[in-house]
């Protein structure tokens, strides 16, 4: 009996670390920042920079393909000016981590830094030396965990609804769109994510033989939207 639990235990553990491996490796998140106006061009890349490395050293990984997202949020809430000769810039800033579905404008959690300090003669390098101090830590590797495993059981649970409004956006000529959020569901089950590719196929046929009435671009036809980042990203803090 005792030798039936433990293989039962084991079966579960192999289970588990599977699963594991198959959202690490199938969701991986492209890391992006909001502009600010209090933070330079430096900082920004700084900020970039800092989130990509969090995800390697988390072994999340990173990725060009922007279908997830972990969009950085920083916000300088206290500067304050030391009186000295010459004068020193103190800011104390937070930045929320966010992880979106770009596709389904969807939230899966966040991480907040805060009590981030910098101290320097100049207000820009204050802030850069606050940025430096965003480090790796268990929390925030706990966070991203979570949050792909949150993607995981969406993708899981809604593949029939999720192919089914791709087949509506279709239905209305919106054959890029629908292609789109197709193309966005990750490999966490071989039955949707194979259902989605061949829907891909489908639509990009039917697409191929209305040319010309896309061309001619009536009111329901496929457009680009030209929307800004900050607008396509508009739908996180909307739902902060």
């Amino acid at each position: 009996m005792k030798r039936v639990l433990s293989v039962i235990a084991l079966a579960l553990l192999s289970f588990g670390f599977a699963q594991s491996e198959i959202e690490a490796n199938v969701i991986n998140f492209y890391p992006d920042v909001k502009k600010s106006a209090k933070l330079s061009q430096s900082g920004y890349q700084l900020l970039v920079t800092n989130i990509n490395r969090i995800l390697l050293e988390s072994s999340q990984g990173a990725t060009d393909r922007k279908h997830f997202v972990l969009y950085g949020i920083p916000n300088i809430f206290e500067e304050h000016i030391i009186p000295t000769v010459p004068p020193i810039h103190k800011v104390l800033l937070e930045v929320q981590l966010v992880v979106g579905d770009v596709s389904e404008k969807r939230t899966y959690g966040s991480y907040t830094y805060t009590h981030l300090v910098g101290v320097n003669r100049n207000k820009d390098r204050a802030i850069l030396q606050a940025l430096r101090s965003l480090k790796t830590n268990t929390e925030v590797q706990k966070f991203l965990r979570d949050s792909k495993k949150k993607i995981f059981d969406y993708y899981k649970n809604n593949c029939n609804v999720l192919i089914t409004r791709a087949s509506v956006l279709a239905e209305l000529g919106k054959y890029m769109e629908a292609i789109e959020k197709l193309d966005a569901v990750p490999n966490v089950s071989e039955d949707c994510f194979y259902m989605a590719q061949s829907k891909i196929t489908e639509i990009a046929k039917i697409q191929n033989q209305n040319t010309r009435a896309k061309d001619r671009q009536r009111p329901n036809e496929d457009t680009k939207s030209g929307d800004s980042k900050e607008d396509k990203y508009s739908w996180i803090e909307s739902e902060k």
